[in-house]
């Protein structure tokens, strides 16, 4: 967030929104104004992780290595869920196992763009596999949340679902009648393609207030039309607008919003949940971490793959919305939703640095480290042999 701070925006946020809510300071309740806000910032959240989505790279191999290392992860998620529910006391199985099954693919992509060293093929191994754990848990906890309802929410999610598919033919059938839409006002002061996207969003916290629909999944899917609808250049330019709109004022409402339903005093009053945050951390990458590790070991050296591993193990943004959902159903209790999204904070300040440093490590050493000396700067002699 800050140069000299360097803790993810995320983390701090939400540390924000405890400190001032009803359970720190108590200076600001969460009221409906704040939940509808806080739900515009999750739709943004991911419709700028749609965004980041590249279908392309989810084809033959990659896809089968990015669907074996999920299905994998969500196998020994089940195994650690059961353990957690049997000596840890959570209560809902099927909720923390798939909260285990997570990558946060929209953190992980602006780290890729800072490294100075990354190799080969490792940034599109991480991205297929980072997208599956972002939208496979995503799809399957909408469906989760509709089986827990009325059957009229599971013909909502149905008819949100062909509607969905319905509108990436439609986008993808007349990209260049948007493609000239772009063209003809993407520059001028209106920003009629940047308005439409926000209304659309807008439009679904408005139908998630009488229908419930899932704002994760419809900002994914959203981000998605979008990307899928225009070409790259245009891509861009949307990308960057809407990616400051949502860092700059809706994401951070949502963390911090969500910050303020933890329940912190839990934490505070019972000093073995504290213990659960780094094992569920653990969890966390030992669920999305091996599979990974044991795949791609003739495509990555050893320290690529740990990298990797631990890239693939950070979460945070699914997690807390799967949190705030769930407890709003009444699937998760106070208390376990703030050790889950406790824990996966921990995994966003630890294991990107911890990945960046490992690469390091993998990286060629330039002639100049080899012999020890500076290459001469602009305009100096090159001392002789």
């Amino acid at each position: 967030m800050l140069p000299w701070l360097p803790l993810p925006a995320g983390v701090l946020e939400m540390a924000l929104g405890a400190w001032i809510g009803p359970q720190g300071l108590h200076l600001v309740s969460v009221g409906p104004f704040l939940t509808n806000i806080s739900a515009f910032g999750m739709g943004m959240l991911f419709l700028v992780a749609g965004l980041e989505i590249q279908p392309d790279l989810l084809r033959g191999k990659p896809l089968q290595r990015a669907l074996t290392a999920w299905f994998a992860s969500a196998g020994l998620a089940v195994v650690v869920a059961m353990l957690l529910v049997s000596f840890a006391g959570f209560d809902n199985l099927q909720i923390v196992a798939l909260a285990l099954t997570t990558t946060a693919l929209g953190i992980l992509m602006p780290v890729l763009r800072d490294r100075t060293h990354l190799p080969e093929s490792y940034a599109r191994t991480l991205i297929s596999v980072a997208t599956l754990g972002e939208v496979a848990p995503t799809v399957i906890f909408s469906l989760l949340l509709a089986g827990q309802r009325a059957p009229e929410e599971a013909t909502i999610l149905v008819a949100f679902g062909s509607v969905s598919i319905l509108g990436l033919l439609l986008v993808r059938r007349h990209q260049s009648r948007w493609e000239e839409l772009f063209e003809h006002t993407m520059q001028r002061s209106a920003q009629l393609p940047t308005r439409l996207v926000v209304g659309a969003l807008i439009l679904m916290v408005v139908l998630n207030n009488v229908v419930q629909i899932n704002l994760a999944l419809g900002g994914l899917v959203l981000g998605l039309l979008v990307r899928e609808g225009t070409a790259h250049r245009h891509r861009l330019k949307i990308g960057e607008r809407l990616d400051g709109l949502g860092q700059a004022f809706a994401i951070p409402l949502f963390f911090i919003v969500s910050g303020m339903q933890l329940d912190v005093r839990a934490l505070a009053q019972a000093p073995s949940l504290w213990g659960l945050v780094p094992l569920l951390a653990l969890a966390m990458l030992l669920v999305r971490g091996l599979p990974v590790w044991l795949l791609l070991r003739k495509q990555l050296s050893p320290r690529s793959r740990l990298a990797l591993a631990l890239d693939n193990a950070t979460q945070l943004p699914l997690v807390v919305a799967m949190a705030v959902m769930a407890r709003q159903a009444g699937l998760l209790t106070p208390p376990d939703a703030t050790v889950l999204v406790a824990a996966a904070a921990l995994t966003v300040l630890l294991f990107p640095a911890l990945a960046t440093v490992v690469l390091e490590g993998d990286r060629p050493l330039t002639t100049a480290e080899l012999t020890g000396s500076e290459p001469p700067g602009p305009g100096q002699p090159t001392q002789p042999s």
